[in-house]
């Protein structure tokens, strides 16, 4: 199964306790401003950022904020639908 990874360039740094995603280098020409996210997204990015199955990716989220797999999917696809759609994962 492919794993699911954020692209090179682009970065995620927390500003008075806000987490902001932004586009670095040649990124930065085609993706303007920035995406905020909470705390259950930074969860999600980080597990991204290191590469992960989707599977996997549900299976982390269900456990961390003990939900039911059914509410880790759909949150989980939401969030990977925003992300690719900001063309952010690969």
């Amino acid at each position: 199964m492919a794993k699911l990874k954020i692209k090179k360039g682009f970065v995620l740094n927390e500003v008075d306790g806000e987490y902001i995603v932004a586009a670095t280098g040649k990124n930065s020409l085609t993706f303007s401003g920035y995406i905020c996210l909470n705390h259950t997204g930074k969860f999600l990015w980080d597990l991204l950022a290191r590469g992960i199955s989707q599977k996997d990716l549900y299976k982390k989220f269900m456990k961390e904020f003990e939900i039911d797999f059914d509410t880790a999917k759909e949150d989980a696809d939401a969030f990977l639908a925003k992300l690719k759609g900001a063309d952010v994962i690969e």
